[in-house]
């Protein structure tokens, strides 16, 4: 997860808000959306496995570093690990090196990495224009991903349909990232413009289908329910009513497909 600002400005306090949100719940990431985020992780260091071997990599919004440890595995010689969200960085572990860092701040000196790798998590900032000048300072090549314009699965209007009935609403912080700071990362034509005004050379995008494995009912509702804009209302309710909710949620996606994930991968050097 990256940041949304500068200190002090409103955009923080969005920043704050998300980083609360995925910071609630663990368990039900780890359960829900984690073995989903490592298959797109495994699937984004195939893509740039020549660009990671022997290198040393920042994990840009590093969240519990799914992204690191594919990276490792496809070569790279380390990893630091990098995010706002403590409690999320706590679990990533050796050998990836956690560092408490903004993406519009790094502590790092120019040129420390070779390859910068922001997987799902510019889609969070506010400035993108700074995040990407702030990538680039620090490493020449950056590759961050975001889900395809368009993409969906019938399993998140199921699940989103159980939610309203239990009462759910999106926090206002997802509905700013739906419809301001996500869609930037989905702009191909955008996102080269200001990739270019940040110092690189040129980019690349492409388009990746990524089977994550999920397709059990109970796992299809999991991970719905752990994402983190639900995740914080689903563990506040009672034991009962989250049991029932989770038997409610498989309930409806069963026989949906299973997961895929359209991954748009950019790739700046």
């Amino acid at each position: 997860m990256g940041s949304a600002g500068s200190p002090g400005s409103a955009a923080t306090l969005v920043t704050g808000t998300v980083r609360a949100a995925y910071e609630t719940a663990p368990d039900a990431w780890a359960a829900g959306p984690a073995p989903a985020y490592a298959a797109l992780a495994g699937a984004l260091a195939a893509q740039v496995a020549p660009l990671l071997a022997g290198a040393r990599v920042l994990d840009l919004g590093a969240g519990t570093g799914a992204v690191g440890r594919a990276a490792l595995a496809a070569g790279a010689a380390e990893v630091v690990a990098a995010d706002v969200a403590i409690a999320a960085l706590r679990r990533c572990g050796p050998p990836l090196r956690p560092v408490a860092a903004d993406v519009t701040a790094l502590p790092f000196r120019d040129e420390s990495f070779g390859v910068v790798l922001a997987a799902f998590s510019l889609t969070h900032v506010g400035n993108l224009a700074a995040a990407l000048a702030e990538a680039r300072r620090v490493g020449p090549v950056l590759a961050a991903t975001s889900f395809a314009p368009g993409w969906g699965h019938p399993a998140k209007a199921a699940v989103d349909g159980v939610l309203t009935r239990f009462g759910y609403g999106p926090p206002a912080w997802y509905v700013t990232f739906k419809n301001d700071t996500e869609p930037r990362l989905g702009d191909t034509h955008l996102v080269r413009q200001l990739a270019l005004a940040a110092g690189y050379s040129r980019t690349e995008s492409s388009v990746l289908a990524v089977p994550t494995g999920l397709s059990e009912p109970a796992e299809l509702a999991a991970w719905r329910l752990g994402m983190a804009h639900i995740a914080p209302f689903a563990c506040s309710l009672d034991a009962a009513l989250q049991a029932e909710l989770r038997l409610a949620a498989a309930d409806a996606v069963r026989g949906c497909e299973p997961l895929v994930i359209d991954m748009l991968v950019h790739v700046a050097t």
